[in-house]
């Protein structure tokens, strides 16, 4: 632990709390480099905004996006040197948050970004506003101003310093709006919105919100199921998935999961779905052709986000509260290695050469970047 780090966490009393978990950790995860044919090296820690959440990489692999929760900004970090280069920061507002751990509403601010997600095309950037009921969509070249709704916000070149105001098209869809994923053609993206209880269908081409699918229970995690036009959604106040018709615009059926569902990925092939259980530290191996979970791995202390290497051999979980990055083998559905992160990760992405593992970390404020090492296709 750096000093910096060692400082926030003694100003927000956090300090006994990891000490207890990293002991945790070490116990539950001796010789985390060994053991498994994919290996994770930790190649350096860059400093983020205040909580970061969400992250995602630009089609082209050229840009990692993350989203600054209490910050409320969006930085563009380089994949290459690892360095921000442009800021979003929008203009706050005054209005309403909530407090998970309370489970109460509290006075904050609307601009909270808390996931993004890139078009395929990699044209706009989509980001999901915790506080304003609502979606913005920035334009990674050139702004559009012709839309009804707009949120006020400054863009930072952080290499030359220049900035400049920009008007961002802003998109109701729900209260809590949290993760977003798009059709295989990229024409609809689809928001879950946690305290609303819905998913909104946007039209990618409009930016307009076309319906929702509604009475589903805090729906977080999201993905799409392109054999049947489903879409899979994770329902974290149950124990199952909801499946939902695209064409019929209602509920399919249901999968028994287990308790806390929170995030969704496909796997290699279009049958099989992944999906982390939070308070159990697991993760479920779902094949949707056999309409049930075929394997379960048991991961960290609360996973969060997980991602998946392209030739789908293994899994990345992010673990909340053991501070760690668990690898999995996904034709075993065996935990081959964990390896630690910053305080808190919470979001993960692989870059599109398949090589590195960045991880945001939601306590103290940076980004872990591991070098994927091992035997596995790229």
């Amino acid at each position: 632990m750096t000093k910096k780090e060692a400082a926030i966490l003694v100003k927000t009393g956090y300090l006994l709390q990891l000490l207890i978990i990293t002991s945790a950790v070490l116990f539950l995860c001796p010789g985390s480099s060994e053991g498994g044919t994919i290996l994770l090296k930790k190649i350096r820690t860059v400093p983020a905004g205040r909580c970061p959440k969400g992250i995602a990489m630009s089609p082209d692999g050229k840009y990692a996006a993350v989203t600054n929760l209490e910050g409320g900004n969006v930085l563009f970090y380089d994949t290459k040197t690892g360095k921000p280069v442009k800021k979003i920061q929008f203009t706050i507002t005054r209005g309403t948050g909530f407090d998970y751990q309370q489970k109460k509403r509290i006075p904050s601010f609307r601009e909270k970004p808390v996931e993004c997600i890139f078009s395929k095309d990699g044209k706009w950037l989509f980001i999901s506003l915790h506080n304003d009921c609502g979606i913005a969509a920035f334009a990674m070249e050139n702004g559009r101003l012709d839309f009804p709704s707009l949120k006020k916000a400054a863009v930072i070149d952080l290499v030359t310093g220049e900035k400049y105001a920009c008007d961002i098209p802003y998109i109701r869809t729900g209260i809590t709006p949290k993760v977003m994923t798009f059709s295989p053609d990229g024409k609809y993206l689809y928001v879950s919105n946690w305290h609303s209880g819905n998913i909104s269908v946007i039209e990618t081409d409009s930016l307009k919100k076309l319906y929702d699918f509604w009475d589903l229970k805090q729906p977080r995690g999201i993905s799409y199921y392109s054999r049947e036009n489903y879409i899979l959604a994770a329902n974290f106040n149950a124990d199952y998935i909801t499946v939902l018709d695209t064409r019929k615009r209602t509920s399919a059926y249901l999968i028994r999961t287990g308790k806390n569902p929170r995030h969704i990925i496909q796997g290699a092939d279009e049958d099989t779905f992944f999906v982390s259980l939070a308070s159990k530290g697991y993760v479920a191996k779902i094949n949707m052709a056999k309409r049930k979970i075929t394997g379960m791995a048991k991961v960290g202390n609360s996973p969060r986000t997980i991602a998946i290497t392209y030739d789908g051999q293994y899994l990345f979980s992010a673990n909340y509260y053991d501070n760690t990055v668990s690898v999995v083998d996904t034709s075993t559905m065996k935990q081959t290695g964990c390896y630690t992160a910053g305080v808190h990760p919470c979001g993960l992405c692989i870059t599109t050469d398949n090589k590195e593992l960045w991880v945001t970390n939601y306590l103290s404020n940076d980004i872990t970047i591991f070098r994927i090492q091992g035997k596995h296709h790229f």
